[in-house]
């Protein structure tokens, strides 16, 4: 099969088997799903792009290839996923896309965590309905695809579990059960985020999630970064109830240089990050050839050996110069 065939083939699978529901709070059950962002299209989405195109990694072309690359997308495409209907997706975001964000405002700051959860929840569900289809179809790939079955399906639960958390704070207004820690830079770096993950060390290399005991209790950071009103805005939220476990980190990383919190922040991107989008001029002009591959090979690498890369290591990548 050639390159374009299995383009081809690689996006019907995507297509056929990404899961379309509504992941509203209130279980209600609807018809019409659509793709809603998660990052906001036309505040944050439309600065970043060049003439409507985004960059963004591309897990296609690892499928196809074996790698990644940053590939370019529609603004109106990128970064969405089908986990809403219309309606629902207004009702929940309307505070977040219908104004400025405000960095006290504990509805803001918990908004932006549940679209990451949520987002991330998608990918997961869909991921596993993937891979599911490729060992049915192809059953001399199971032994390749197990753990990773496994893997997604444990995500699956632990992000149910979240979910219903998420669901209930929200039903119930108690936006104070998310913690969130607030950086903001003086400019408007062309790049946004918005990911689920589980750092595995603190920046004394003590263990944070054991990522890799099916026993243990993982306890996630829910990233958004986006440009808006002259600054960048980076919201790294987080339970309540997982606050001690997080306040060594946050500690150290306050005492931090600004060039140091910023390549911190980069290496998190570039370590836990998929939903991520840069503008194109940005990616071309600012990044050398060699930091664009250790960025990309950071990417890769810690898909399958997030071991090999650790917050405290002394890797100098700066997404925002």
């Amino acid at each position: 099969m050639n390159n374009l065939n299995a383009k081809i083939q690689i996006e019907k699978i995507f297509r056929e088997h990404n899961v379309k529901i509504c992941l509203n709070p209130w279980n209600q059950k609807c018809n019409r799903i659509s793709k809603a962002h998660s990052i906001q299209n036309n505040k944050i989405l439309s600065k970043i792009s060049d003439n409507g195109k985004v960059l963004t990694f591309d897990l296609r072309e690892h499928l196809l290839n074996n790698n990644y690359k940053l590939s370019e997308k529609g603004r109106k495409v990128a970064t969405t996923f089908t986990g809403l209907c219309n309606t629902h997706d207004s009702k929940l975001f309307s505070p977040i896309e219908n104004y400025n964000f405000r960095e006290y405002d504990l509805e803001h700051n918990f908004l932006y965590a549940y679209r990451a959860l949520l987002k991330e929840f998608h990918a997961k569900i869909s991921t596993y309905e993937i891979y599911k289809y490729l060992v049915s179809e192809f059953p001399e790939l199971s032994n390749l695809y197990k753990s990773y079955i496994n893997g997604t399906k444990k995500a699956i639960n632990e992000m149910s579990k979240f979910k219903r958390e998420f669901d209930n704070f929200y039903l119930t207004n108690k936006f104070d059960e998310i913690i969130t820690f607030y950086l903001n830079l003086d400019s408007e770096y062309l790049i946004a985020c918005s990911t689920t993950f589980y750092l595995v060390n603190d920046l004394r290399n003590s263990l944070l999630n054991d990522i890799y005991n099916p026993n243990s209790k993982l306890r996630p950071f829910f990233l958004s970064i986006f440009p808006q009103n002259d600054k960048t805005n980076i919201l790294i939220s987080y339970f309540k109830k997982d606050k001690e476990l997080f306040s060594r980190f946050f500690k150290d990383f306050n005492n931090l240089s600004l060039k140091k919190k910023k390549e911190k922040i980069s290496l998190l991107l570039s370590m836990y990050c998929e939903n991520f989008i840069i503008n194109p001029s940005y990616w071309e002009t600012q990044f050398s050839f060699d930091e664009k591959k250790k960025i990309i090979d950071i990417f890769c690498n810690s898909l399958s050996n997030i071991e090999n890369y650790n917050i405290k290591n002394n890797i100098k990548i700066n997404f925002f110069k």
